[in-house]
């Protein structure tokens, strides 16, 4: 049991292998700047809402309990640098339940700890709330099944279990709409196993957290399916480019001796069917979704638990130990550029493209305060873009918006901006890119470009005055509803504040 870790030799190598990843962990999650995706959801769980544009609000909720206790950056990211040696311990219990010997479950803890996705994985987004809330759903839908049927109280702790399982799932959900990726196999192996009851209670604990999304999302213009079914999916791919990019991507999160060492053991695999399962369909779904859309890279982490679990129980003590070794080797490297990233000295990196939008990572703080130091009075900073509206808001505690119609990503200040009370008044609108005055000119009275230098990287800044709102409403934020707010005619009608604030069709 995962309580006597450091009683025998594979134990206390577990152990020590657990200990220098995590250390690792939390040293780069001390150096590395805010990025820009940690510093919306930060800004998100300043604000708590049912929901946020991009997606449901799980993420926002976790890191506003988080900051409760600090809002230091450090803080913030402790779930994601926790999340995977949390699993790995949840996958150490769950290979022993299903009959694993413990020298092998602890082996592949060690295998799934050093895999470059658990080493590097410091950054906190909503990925980090949806890989732990499926994983914890998977350990309670998989002990659900282990329950002996003749124990006086087996009905108890499956129906128990099977709903702990669709409230987690449910609260993956609100993390993000990849969760329903595992209610195909909880459907599959229910209804194969003839566990309809166990089905029901878990699909009933889910359905609360899904009925608070379609509730805000019919009295939020939708938003949430608007980015991820409409606005996300118009850059789709043909199938040759979709279907190799997943399997490459797969193999590399996966490494090739472990796919290797799966297909191996396929036959030992077939006799843990719900297993199989739980670690087959949601990569053959994904292959699906693959023919139309590149799969990002930060989805596949959620597949891996799973087939670490047949890993554990079906690979031999050598493969797993061989898997251990080649982790170290290939993880290394990854580590290496890591540490040679963060602590290089910055003049390492002048004279390369990356050096400015690098430089303003790194110090987005002091180049933030330098952005307000000198803005007209009761003037409104904003950005042209949500990233570095978002940090800069991390940094000034405050609302940073972005000027112009943006991308199709984090535009959840569209409910929390009120361009129409902004009327007449001062904008300063920051960029780390030249800026072209003909482009604001049309939205101000008058418009003044300046700039500023900081570690000699210059940035622009336009100070406009007389803000003319019913020209940003026709010249852009129009443009905004019919790109962002096309609602489908077969969707409920509910409440669009965007649209009935601005007046836009």
């Amino acid at each position: 049991m995962i309580a006597n870790v450091g009683s025998n030799p594979i134990q206390k190598r577990f152990l020590l292998v657990f200990l220098i990843t995590l250390f690792f962990k939390l040293f780069i999650a001390a150096t590395i700047p805010i990025t820009g995706d940690e510093a919306l959801f930060v800004v998100w769980g300043r604000d708590l809402a049912w929901g946020y544009y991009d997606h449901p609000p799980m993420i926002a909720w976790v890191l506003a309990l988080v900051m409760e206790v600090s809002s230091s950056l450090y803080a913030v990211r402790m779930p994601a640098v926790l999340s995977n040696h949390l699993i790995a311990l949840g996958l150490i219990y769950l290979i022993q339940r299903f009959g694993g010997d413990s020298e092998r479950a602890y082996l592949a803890g060690m295998i799934y700890v050093l895999l470059p996705i658990s080493v590097l994985n410091v950054l906190v987004t909503n990925d980090t709330t949806l890989m732990v809330f499926l994983f914890v759903s998977l350990f309670c839908f998989l002990l659900s099944l282990l329950r002996d049927s003749k124990s006086a109280n087996s009905s108890f702790y499956r129906y128990g279990l099977a709903s702990l399982a669709g409230v987690f799932v449910g609260m993956a959900f609100l993390s993000k709409y990849l969760a329903v990726i595992v209610l195909v196999p909880y459907v599959v192996i229910s209804v194969k196993e003839g566990r309809w009851k166990e089905l029901v209670a878990l699909l009933a604990s889910a359905f609360p957290f899904a009925l608070i999304n379609f509730l805000w999302n019919m009295n939020s213009c939708w938003q949430n399916f608007q980015f991820n079914f409409v606005n996300r999916l118009e850059d789709k791919v043909m199938p040759w480019v979709g279907l190799p990019t997943y399997a490459a991507t797969l193999l590399y999160l996966l490494t090739p001796w472990l796919v290797y060492f799966l297909w191996k053991n396929r036959k030992a695999i077939a006799g843990y069917f719900p297993l199989a399962a739980m670690a087959f369909i949601p990569i053959l779904l994904f292959a699906l979704l693959s023919l139309r859309q590149l799969i990002g890279l930060h989805w596949i982490p959620i597949l891996i638990p799973a087939l670490m679990l047949l890993l554990g129980l079906t690979a031999s003590q050598l493969q797993l130990t061989k898997s251990i070794r080649w982790n170290a080797y290939f993880t290394a490297p990854h580590a290496i550029l890591i540490l040679v990233l963060i602590l290089a000295p910055m003049s390492t990196w002048q004279g390369l493209k990356i050096y400015d939008k690098f430089s303003l990572l790194k110090y987005s703080d002091a180049v933030s305060q330098v952005a307000v130091s000198d803005m007209p009075q009761g003037a409104t900073l904003m950005t042209k873009g949500y990233s570095t509206s978002a940090i800069f808001a991390y940094y000034l505690d405050q609302a940073v918006p972005v000027f112009g119609v943006g991308s199709k990503f984090g535009r959840h200040d569209d409910l929390n901006t009120d361009f129409q009370a902004l009327d007449g008044k001062a904008i300063r609108i920051f960029d780390n890119s030249p800026i072209n005055l003909n482009d604001f000119s049309p939205y101000f009275a008058d418009v003044k470009l300046g700039s500023f230098t900081y570690l000699g990287v210059q940035y622009w800044v336009v100070d406009g005055s007389g803000f003319q709102y019913e020209r940003y409403r026709i010249g852009v934020l129009q443009k905004i509803a019919d790109r962002f707010y096309q609602i489908p005619d077969f969707l409920p009608a509910g409440q669009c504040h965007f649209l009935k604030h601005y007046g836009l069709r």
